[in-house]
């Protein structure tokens, strides 16, 4: 989590509502700023979710959240978004979608 609010104290409030349990990059710091610049975050909130080797998974990764929401409770405490295989009906190719899934569901 890199943090984008305005003040130390908003950033540790936003934390502490939302009861955020993934690591979190110092507030203000020059890694936050190299990583917004990295990763092109210039809007907020941005979720941009990578994968275990740190490659980019999906730059909307909140719409992705927000899209499969539905799959989120108390008892699922991970997310994965895997690639998936379909057929394309107009193109006759396979191709892949991203799915997520949350663990303990």
């Amino acid at each position: 989590m890199v943090g984008g609010d305005l003040s130390q104290e908003a950033n540790d409030a936003y934390i502490k509502k939302s009861k955020m349990k993934w690591p979190q990059v110092k507030w203000n710091s020059r890694q936050a700023h190299m990583l917004r610049q990295a990763f092109r975050a210039n809007k907020f909130p941005t979720m941009i979710l990578l994968n275990e080797k740190g490659e980019v998974v999906t730059a909307q990764g909140r719409d992705m959240i927000l899209i499969y929401s539905d799959l989120l409770n108390a008892d699922s405490n991970r997310l994965y978004f895997e690639y998936k295989p379909f057929m394309c009906g107009s193109c006759d190719k396979q191709h892949q979608r991203l799915e997520l899934r949350a663990e303990g569901v």
